[in-house]
């Protein structure tokens, strides 16, 4: 009997576990996400400030 409730507790672990992993995924996607929107805007920037320096 303890014994499968023991079983029990480290498959409720192994769960909490996977959902952690999954949350840090997501966040990592969402940064990468930011970090390539923002080398975008500084790209556009440095063209804007380009051309208006060559016109």
């Amino acid at each position: 009997m303890r014994h499968s409730r023991h079983q029990d507790e480290e498959e409720e672990e192994e769960v909490e576990h996977q959902q952690q992993q999954q949350q840090q995924e997501e966040e990592e996607k969402r940064n990468v996400q930011e970090e390539l929107e923002q080398d975008q805007q500084r790209n556009v920037l440095r063209r804007v400030h380009d051309a208006a320096m060559w016109s």
